[in-house]
């Protein structure tokens, strides 16, 4: 709900307002990929009770939360295992597995997309990225120089190569209301 503010979702993969975003033709083989590799892996899911599959369209996202440590291992070969000859890569995140095709840009793509875009160091703007996740950490390396035109802030513990730190979610709401003081920000936004 920020004014003037461009959202990038699935991994740089989506764009919000769409026209910024990569061309129809990319998106449309990025969905074929994933849909094919969502029709191989639903079966699958069933021997692993507590996996979920997380269907974003361009992408997909295999959480294992609820699987015992134990089992985790052996989960993400056969998930891998049955994807070997489709065109995707495979990056683990916080007790998940995303799967997104090959040549689908990441986040730190998507950004350098949009500073370009919008003339950022030209025009002597900014961009902020907030993250929590092992993905983020594409975007706080690409960027990590570059502290005139960029903030990278890390969400909770871990190493990271962002320069700022918030502890949680809730820090991170009380930040954004210092760009928009009016607003008020449900639980589920931040």
């Amino acid at each position: 709900r920020l004014p003037r503010t461009v959202y990038v979702g699935n991994h740089g993969l989506v764009f919000f307002p769409s026209t910024l975003g990569w061309g129809s033709k990319s998106l449309e083989n990025w969905h074929s990929i994933s849909r094919r590799g969502r029709d191989r892996l639903v079966p699958l899911l069933r021997q692993w009770p507590g996996a979920l599959l997380e269907d974003k369209g361009w992408d997909l996202s295999l959480h294992y939360r609820a699987l015992s440590p134990s089992k985790v291992r052996g989960f993400i070969e056969d998930m891998t295992q049955a994807l070997t000859d489709l065109p995707i890569n495979f990056h683990l995140g916080k007790k998940v597995l995303e799967v997104r095709p090959q040549g689908a840009p990441n986040k730190a793509q998507a950004l350098a997309r949009l500073m370009d875009r919008y003339g950022i160091k030209k025009k002597n703007g900014l961009c902020l990225h907030i993250g929590d996740d092992r993905t983020d950490e594409d975007i706080f390396q690409a960027f990590a120089g570059q502290t005139r035109h960029f903030i990278g802030i890390k969400v909770g513990a871990g190493k990271t190569r962002a320069r700022f730190r918030l502890r949680n979610t809730a820090e991170v709401r009380r930040f954004l209301t210092l760009f928009t003081p009016k607003t008020k920000y449900p639980r589920e936004v931040a």
